[in-house]
């Protein structure tokens, strides 16, 4: 049995992980039109996974830093999944706000005629890649 971990880290703020979770959910509501969220999957995920993640952090030695942490972070997570479930319509503003978040608008652009092998080309301030 291998004995290394992978650790995936998101370093985000509260309001860009409701974000993610609410369009993840949009689009897995678009894929699959019959799943559904309810309030009473809100609530039994929420206490199923923050027990998960209490019981995950005692084993380890953390509890104390994430009794607080671990449940903003599964409220955040099931609202946004909640709220893009329940979206009605996506219009190009609410697209252009989820998908382009204050502060990231421009990163890519579309260039005319390939260069180098790619249609596409980084802008000023994006570094050649996102984030997301």
């Amino acid at each position: 049995m291998a004995e290394a971990r992978i650790v995936h880290v998101h370093d985000e703020t509260p309001a860009r992980v409701y974000q993610r979770y609410r369009r993840e959910a949009i689009a897995l509501h678009q894929i699959y039109p019959e799943s559904h969220f309810s309030a009473w999957d809100f609530a039994r995920l929420w206490t199923a996974n923050v027990a998960s993640d209490w019981a995950s952090a005692a084993r380890e030695g953390v509890l104390s830093g994430c009794l607080l942490d671990a449940p903003l972070f599964r409220a955040l997570q099931l609202a946004g999944t909640w709220r893009g479930f329940h979206e009605r319509r996506l219009g190009s503003q609410l697209k252009h706000r989820l998908y382009y978040p204050a502060g990231r608008e421009g990163r890519w652009r579309r260039s005319g005629a390939p260069r180098g092998g790619s249609r596409y080309e980084s802008l000023p301030g994006g570094e050649g890649r996102s984030d997301d």
